[in-house]
């Protein structure tokens, strides 16, 4: 059997990014004897680091698409799969009729060409002993600890009561630490581990903690990717189009806004409203559902150091 060379390209974002390693699997299955390059922006190159599906990672500070033509065009690739949003009409994929029940990664895979069903609805991360080492910097062991994650590059993505929730969380005996970029909104009450982690190093770090609160963002992903209890809370998203996707994640998502428009289709970007759907969703529900996840955790907890 002939060795197919494949190209991929995701440039960005996160979360995106992340789906793909979901992506570059199934091609693996598809052609087994292939060899992966995946083509992508500057900072998500160590993220697919010891990936076995990806053979190989080529990352600029900015693609530009004469480069990507002239790779393309070079005759050393015999598949060429660019699947990321770069029309209006790809971004609205959640609004059009023919695909707004369909998860983005459905929606990636079926823009590549291939018409089964996705095998297994997983993201893959390989943080290495390094990254395990460097994270532990970041903890000691402790009571049970909760990652939280509070921002996306989206506002009407964001949910306001991250602060509330710690409270909450200390209240009930439980610890927070916050993770994400260092220009996310601050969580009062919680560690602050904003912008002290590389991607792998958060990753391993995520491993080791109890569970994680975050929203449809990158984090969200990254933390199903390490296979530890996740929940995401969504508004002017649905978990049928976007978020994490395995079965392992738990969406606590605003169905009912009191907006008709709404019920049926989410904005996924600037609200049509006064009230945003994701401020339906109270701090209580959200500690609720954590309880009866921590309620089977028995294991000594890694946690950020004070």
């Amino acid at each position: 059997m002939a060795v197919e060379n494949i190209m991929f390209c995701m440039l960005r974002t996160l979360g995106d990014v992340i789906v793909s390693t979901t992506l570059c699997r199934e091609l693996k299955r598809e052609f087994p004897e292939s060899r992966i390059s995946f083509y992508t922006n500057r900072p998500y190159d160590g993220l697919l680091a010891n990936n076995p599906d990806i053979d190989s990672v080529v990352a600029s500070d900015a693609w530009e698409l004469n480069m990507l033509f002239l790779e393309m065009a070079s005759g050393k690739f015999s598949k060429v799969y660019a699947p990321y949003q770069v029309r209006q009409e790809c971004n609205s994929w959640h609004q059009d009729e023919g695909t707004r029940h369909q998860h983005l990664v459905d929606f990636y895979w079926t823009r590549m060409g291939m018409h089964r069903p996705i095998t297994e609805r997983e993201c893959y991360l390989f943080p290495s002993d390094e990254d395990r080492e460097r994270s532990l910097r970041h903890i000691s062991f402790d009571q049970p600890r909760i990652v939280l994650h509070s921002t996306t590059i989206v506002p009407t993505k964001d949910w306001p009561y991250f602060s509330e929730l710690a409270e909450l969380l200390r209240k009930a005996g439980y610890g927070c630490v916050q993770v994400g970029a260092i220009g996310d909104k601050r969580v009062e009450g919680a560690v602050d581990l904003r912008g002290k982690m590389g991607f792998l190093e958060m990753a391993a770090f995520l491993s080791s903690c109890a569970a994680f609160v975050g929203l449809d963002s990158g984090p969200s992903y990254m933390a199903d990717a390490m296979r530890i209890p996740t929940i995401v809370i969504q508004g002017s998203t649905s978990p049928v189009t976007s978020g994490p996707i395995s079965r392992r994640v738990i969406h606590l998502f605003a169905e009912k806004t009191g907006y008709t428009d709404c019920e049926t289709i989410r904005c996924h970007s600037n609200c049509r409203h006064e009230v945003n759907c994701i401020t339906t969703i109270k701090p209580e529900h959200v500690i609720n559902k954590l309880e009866s996840i921590l309620e089977k955790w028995h294991n000594p907890i890694p946690v950020a150091v004070e």
